[in-house]
């Protein structure tokens, strides 16, 4: 591989990564962008009520050898409207940790 093609390749690898990935990073809301770290309550006002809510115990990270209680991830979906993606949002305690695009809505 030459210099020009191992340039080529350093500058398109992330866009390729990042179009195979569902991960998104915010979601236009609305009132707002919604985005990781964001509490409930700016969710909330931003996107308004969700589709559906859950949630569920996910096993904790085990530090320094004790066990710790689980760790309660509540997911949040919403339905933007036909033609658009589902959008799953994750919280842990009470913070997005992650905002993920599901199926493309039908209509």
């Amino acid at each position: 591989m030459n210099i020009k093609h191992l340039a080529l390749f350093s500058l398109l690898s992330p866009l390729l990564l990042a179009t195979g990935n569902a991960q998104a990073q915010s979601f236009r809301c609305d009132k707002g962008i919604a985005s990781t770290q964001d509490s409930r309550a700016a969710i909330l006002h931003k996107c308004g009520e969700p589709a559906m809510r859950d949630s569920y115990c996910r096993e904790p990270v085990i530090l320094k050898r004790k066990k710790q209680a689980c760790v309660t991830v509540e997911e949040w979906t919403y339905n933007p409207g036909p033609g658009r993606f589902m959008i799953r949002m994750q919280f842990e305690q009470g913070e997005v940790v992650s905002i993920e695009r599901g199926e493309r809505i039908g209509g």
